[in-house]
């Protein structure tokens, strides 16, 4: 549940300043709790209730009793409010100077794991390389405060390094990582969409204290692409499965724009995608390579409002776009990142990838390179859903900043932008 009725006060872990609850020292001490993601053909969730009904209904209430129920008591939390310090905390920058670079590339890694029993891979990589953040996959179901004692197990693993940040993908229908007890079963975007922009940012403002109650506090949602009205069956990883707001771009930036500020109101991060736009593409990335002959630049109409209203970050595609960057996939375009996110929409918060891991689309690149390319197109946070490979992206990164001064003087900056994200949902105290 929100930390509302929670004492603050800054403590430090190692050498940077966190927010703590009373909670968080009796469960596991300066340490917090979070989760979020959005993989581009993220099925795989159970079919939900798709009726304009079900969207408008009262959400399940969190679970108050049985064996789980004192973990989400215990949960790590971070608290709604900033520390007395006020204007004195440093930069994010600053902070991310201070990280040794081992803690610096950890900050730009997260890695997918399930919920019931994580990998002990995943464990072992936030000891060994310091990753910074975690990314629910499912499978489902679980309960809430189950849920919130998995992420404490795993916060324990993070040492003198900022606290992970947890995330999920919950959009609702098809793609709804997190079930169980505690967890409302969400409708399809499809249905959403059929809400008022008043109701739509209240509903998210409910499952968005769901996701905090949880650890969770960074959501790979909302979806902003725009499926043209008649294609929605050959579009695979987004009409198919029922997740846009709308066919028209209007109509997509104000359901976009809703979710994203009742995530916001409910204290959990949000992120836009897939950059420039998958409504068009045939090809699940998931599963295969997927080319846009179509979409450009211009097109993205529907990131811009919600982009404009507090969105915490932007996903980039693993999807080719013909017409911006031939035979190059978005996540390694630094014309579509640099020059069109950043450049011409004046983008300054982080960039995420779509999974670079387990993804078919881009297993043509050895593993390391992902990481790289992505990081050196103008990337911050690289996902990767495969926990037996993101020791091989933190070595290569590694490897890259070793050899390339440019490159390692860049580090800083894009693990700033994680911990300005970390800072936006209470887990450090910077400034961006």
């Amino acid at each position: 549940m929100p930390c509302s009725g929670s004492s603050s006060r800054p403590t430090r872990q190692g050498s940077f300043p966190v927010i703590v609850s009373p909670a968080r020292h009796i469960a596991v001490l300066a340490t917090a709790c979070a989760l979020s993601l959005g993989l581009s053909g993220c099925g795989g969730g159970s079919q939900q209730a798709d009726s304009p009904e079900s969207a408008a209904s009262s959400s399940a209430p969190a679970p108050t009793d049985g064996p789980d129920s004192a973990a989400s008591d215990t949960a790590a939390q971070p608290t709604d409010t900033q520390s007395s310090e006020g204007e004195s905390a440093t930069s994010c920058l600053d902070m991310a100077k201070e990280l040794d670079r081992k803690d610096q590339i950890g900050q730009l890694l997260m890695v997918g794991t399930n919920t019931v029993e994580p990998e002990p891979s995943v464990a072992e990589a936030i000891k060994e390389y310091g990753i910074g953040s975690v990314l629910y996959l499912g499978p489902g179901p679980r309960s809430l405060s189950g849920t919130a004692k998995v992420g404490e197990n795993l916060q324990g693993n993070t040492g003198a390094q900022p606290p992970l940040l947890f995330a999920t993908d919950q959009e609702g229908g098809q793609v709804q990582r997190l079930e169980g007890e505690g967890f409302s079963d969400l409708p399809s975007a499809v249905t959403q969409g059929r809400l008022s922009e008043a109701e739509l940012r209240s509903k998210w403002l409910t499952w968005g204290q769901e996701l905090k109650d949880a650890g969770v506090l960074y959501d790979l949602a909302p979806d902003a692409d725009v499926v043209p009205a008649g294609t929605e069956s050959g579009n695979a990883a987004v009409g198919a499965l029922k997740r846009h707001y709308g066919s028209d771009p209007e109509t997509v930036s104000a359901k976009a724009t809703a979710v994203v500020e009742g995530l916001r109101d409910a204290g959990v991060a949000s992120s836009l995608k897939h950059y420039p736009g998958l409504g068009r593409a045939a090809v699940n990335t998931d599963f295969g390579s997927a080319t846009d002959d179509v979409t450009t630049l211009d097109d993205t109409a529907s990131f811009t409002g919600p982009m404009a209203a507090g969105a915490s970050s932007v996903m980039i595609s693993s999807t080719i776009y013909s017409k911006v960057d031939p035979g190059v996939h978005a996540v390694f375009s630094s014309k579509i990142i640099t020059e069109g996110l950043r450049g011409k929409e004046g983008w300054q918060k982080v960039v995420i990838s779509d999974d670079l891991g387990a993804a078919a689309a881009v297993k043509e690149v050895p593993v390391a390179e992902r990481a790289v390319r992505f990081v050196q197109a103008g990337g911050d946070l690289v996902i990767n859903a495969d926990p037996s490979s993101v020791g091989e992206m933190a070595e290569g990164l590694a490897k890259k900043a070793d050899e390339d001064q440019a490159f390692a003087d860049d580090l800083p900056e894009h693990a700033a932008r994680v911990l300005a994200l970390k800072a936006e949902v209470g887990l450090v105290e910077c400034k961006a």
